[in-house]
C-alpha cells in the first residue's frame, strides 16, 4: 500500500511541477533554449518534472518505512520541491531560453525568475499540502 501512495505523490508532485513551470516560464516557450537549438519546451518541461519526480518516490518510501511523522514527510518534500522549482527548472529555463541570449548577472537573474516564480509556486504549495492531507487520509482509511 506505501508504494501505491507514493505513486499517488509523485503523480501529484509532477503534475504541480508542470503546472507551476508552465505558468511561471511559459512565456519562454517559443525562446530557443541555448543548451539544445531543437528541445521543445514541453518536452524540456517534461523530462525536468521527472527528473525533479523520481527521487520523492524514494523519499517517500523512506518515510513510510521509518514511520515518521506525515508532517515531516511534508516539509522535507515541499522543501524539495521549492529548490527544484525554483533554482533548477525556472531557474534553468529562463537561464537557457532567455539570460544566455542576454546580459544578465545571477542576481538579476534570481530577482526576475523571483518575481515570475511567487505566485505559481505559492498556488502550487497550497495545492500540494490540500491534496497530500486528503491522500493521507484516503491511504490511512484504507489500512484500518
Amino acid at each position: 500500500m506505501n508504494i501505491l501512495k507514493s505513486i499517488v505523490v509523485c503523480i501529484l508532485c509532477f503534475i504541480l511541477t508542470i503546472f507551476q513551470a508552465y505558468y511561471a516560464m511559459g512565456e519562454y516557450s517559443s525562446n530557443i533554449s541555448s543548451a539544445c537549438i531543437d528541445c521543445s519546451f514541453h518536452v524540456e518541461l517534461i523530462i525536468q518534472a521527472l527528473i525533479t519526480v523520481v527521487p520523492i518516490f524514494f523519499i517517500q518510501i523512506i518515510f513510510d518505512r521509518i514511520k515518521w511523522s506525515k508532517w515531516f514527510s511534508l516539509i522535507v518534500i515541499l522543501s524539495y520541491l521549492i529548490i527544484m522549482w525554483f533554482k533548477y527548472i525556472n531557474v534553468g529555463i529562463f537561464e537557457t531560453r532567455e539570460a544566455d541570449w542576454s546580459t544578465f548577472s545571477e542576481n538579476e537573474i534570481n530577482i526576475e525568475v523571483l518575481s515570475k516564480s511567487i505566485i505559481p509556486i505559492s498556488i502550487s504549495i497550497i495545492l500540494y499540502v490540500i491534496f497530500f492531507v486528503l491522500i493521507n487520509k484516503k491511504f490511512t482509511k484504507n489500512l484500518k
